[in-house]
């Protein structure tokens, strides 16, 4: 699908960001990456000389920040270039996929777009990441140097679940991820039983699995958790499917595939539901002045994103398609001992939830008495207590990560992927989870 890339506005990109000029002394966490590294880190920071006022205390904070990373590891190559007065430097911007940021700016009472360089690449043979103006990139400065370090340092094994009915999106969505760098991504057909994910996979990934799973395959998702490692459900609550003899309308059923209970003792209770809008017929969104979608039934706009998790900071719109509702358990955050949980994102107040079994047309819904807010998302991370019905006092290591998104539709739907960016959800998820958690820590710090 093609992309509609919008100029950068620079009134948003500096609303309510502070501006530092001094880097302190790098974290604990940093300073143990660094030391890890084996291969050098090529940093290259293109950054225009003559920047906007409002950009030029963060094009110094973002320098004396990467000059304290040099200075700390012999492993980063660092150097700062301006393609605007170097032709080399230019060069090496393309070479680097780098274009200048258009910001529009008001000037003697009339609006002007410039164009400047306000990226840094970070790139270990064919691996390369990107910061750049357009993503905040004065806010929470250790954190996003740190994150793209240690992504292009080091391969994380990414195992998508297979064999139990997932929609063929699953098969597009994994393949979209092959281009991510520094992950490799693998199937894992979990109805092998016992071994189906690799020992080296750092990763398993559910999307919208159909099919009841049998004990062999979900102690193969136990086992990932038990080792310390990360699963990522994206789980849907009602089957959606073609209404026989009607056209235009969706029959829903419960999705049953056998996880519930288990997921609900890792900490998660998740409803065989669907949320929905209070106003649910075919519907025009406006993204701004500079595009239009019609969205499919039932959607939902998210409401409410946890700025305090690296997953969903920074994220202002999400657009779902038939996502399920879920909360934390009780002994989260309290009885469960090191066992934390967070929700990630919720939908509008503007919401209601069906859990009956209903044929969905294009006339507008009743809406039922069960109103949202309703959580949409959440992450836990701890030691989570074994499936298995022979290591019930068994727990996991504290690195263990469990992320849970209703609907497999959040992350990947032709029909708002443009307006929505859904893809983008999943990456974050899988970049966060496999960071060192004193890195992912550093979120919160807001350096």
């Amino acid at each position: 699908m093609n992309r509609l890339v919008l100029p950068v506005l620079l009134a948003l990109a500096l609303g309510g960001c502070r501006t530092t000029t001094r880097a302190g002394p790098l974290s604990a966490a940093t300073l143990a990456m660094l030391g890890s590294l084996k291969q050098p880190v090529l940093v290259r920071a293109f950054i225009s000389e003559k920047l906007p006022r409002p950009l030029q205390g963060k094009a110094r904070g973002m320098q004396a920040m990467l000059r304290a990373y040099a200075k700390a590891s012999p492993k980063i190559d660092l150097r700062v270039l301006d393609p605007k007065k170097d032709d080399a430097a230019q060069l090496s911007a393309l070479e680097h996929g780098v274009e200048p940021l258009q910001l529009q700016i008001k000037q003697r009472n009339k609006m002007e777009v410039k164009r400047v360089y306000f990226s840094v690449v970070f790139s270990r043979g064919k691996q390369r990441r990107v910061l750049s103006g357009s993503t905040e990139i004065g806010r929470r400065l250790e954190y996003r140097i740190s994150a793209q370090i240690h992504g292009v340092s080091r391969s994380s094994t990414v195992a998508f679940a297979t064999g139990h009915g997932e929609p063929s999106a699953a098969d597009e969505l994994s393949s979209q991820l092959e281009k991510l760098e520094g992950f490799k991504i693998i199937s894992a057909d979990l109805t092998r039983g016992k071994g189906a994910v690799p020992a080296g996979a750092d990763v398993l990934v559910l999307v919208g699995p159909r099919k009841p799973m049998g004990e062999a395959a979900r102690m193969e998702i136990d086992q990932m958790l038990m080792a310390g490692k990360a699963v990522v459900y994206l789980v849907d609550g009602m089957v959606m499917k073609e209404a026989a003899g009607e056209r235009d309308a969706m029959d829903l059923n419960k999705n049953v595939v056998g996880l519930q209970k288990q997921m609900a003792g890792y900490g998660v209770e998740i409803n065989h539901d669907v949320v929905m809008n209070k106003r649910t017929k075919a519907t025009v969104v406006m993204s701004g002045t500079f595009m239009s979608a019609v969205l499919p039934e039932p959607y939902v706009a998210v409401g409410d994103f946890n700025q305090g998790s690296p997953i969903t900071g920074g994220v202002r719109q999400q657009i779902a398609v038939g996502p399920c509702s879920m909360k934390l358990a009780r002994g989260v955050n309290n009885s469960s001992p090191g066992l934390r949980g967070t929700v990630l994102l919720r939908s509008s107040a503007n919401t209601w939830r069906k859990s009956d079994a209903f044929r969905l047309t294009r006339a507008e819904q009743k809406p039922t008495k069960q109103r949202g807010p309703f959580p949409l998302a959440v992450h836990l991370q701890g030691a989570f207590r074994s499936a298995s019905p022979k290591l019930r006092q068994t727990r996991s290591p504290k690195t263990a990560q469990l992320v849970v998104i209703g609907g497999a539709g959040v992350v990947k739907n032709e029909s708002v992927d443009m307006l929505a960016q859904n893809p983008d959800l999943l990456r974050r998820t899988l970049e966060v989870v496999t960071l060192p958690a004193g890195i992912a820590k550093l979120w919160s710090a807001k350096r």
